[in-house]
């Protein structure tokens, strides 16, 4: 019960499919992080037991105005529709291109052997969710295939981001960017 799920055998995904399953179970939001807060089962069941469940909507928080401007100087993106970047965002938008399609064939094979029943026959998906340059992102290929793709694809679109603002990487090390 102490062990690290991680340490069990649980993989970035498993994690994300599994709060989601608990969420159906307790009828209540869990966050996809759930099990990076409570990393054991003996944490989770505390975590699980310790949550109230909502009797209402919590009401909107403000947010305070930045104290410093905000500048953006790169974008990067990956959007259904085969949105790879800026330039086919704008394509996408200029076009009128509807990115809604049927969802595809495979898109539950990892979680379960059926689609669930409430599950929309359409949606946004993105194209190639599985390639991924584990070699150029310094990651094994073991651990590529157990990261969360979401994960994957977002180291992908923050160096695509720092491209765009033609800022190295390595210039970044040490600093307070977000």
């Amino acid at each position: 019960m102490d062990r690290p799920l991680a340490d069990l055998g649980m993989s970035s995904r498993d994690a994300v499919a599994l709060a989601g399953d608990l969420a159906r179970l307790a009828g209540r939001e869990l966050p996809p992080t759930l099990l990076w807060e409570a990393p054991t089962a003996e944490a989770l069941a505390a975590h699980l037991c310790r949550m109230p469940t909502p009797s209402a909507p919590p009401a909107p928080a403000t947010v305070a105005p930045p104290s410093e401007p905000v500048a953006v100087i790169g974008v990067g993106c990956r959007l259904p529709g085969g949105v790879q970047g800026p330039a086919d965002y704008w394509r996408l938008l200029t076009d009128g291109v509807d990115a809604i399609r049927r969802v595809p064939a495979d898109r539950w094979r990892d979680f379960t052997p059926f689609p669930p029943e409430d599950a929309p026959p359409y949606g946004g998906y993105l194209d190639d969710i599985a390639g991924f340059d584990a070699d150029f992102f310094r990651i094994t290929p073991r651990e590529a295939t157990v990261m969360d793709p979401q994960q994957r694809i977002l180291l992908e679109v923050v160096h695509e981001a720092l491209g765009h603002a033609a800022v190295p990487a390595a210039s970044l090390t040490g600093t307070a960017t977000g």
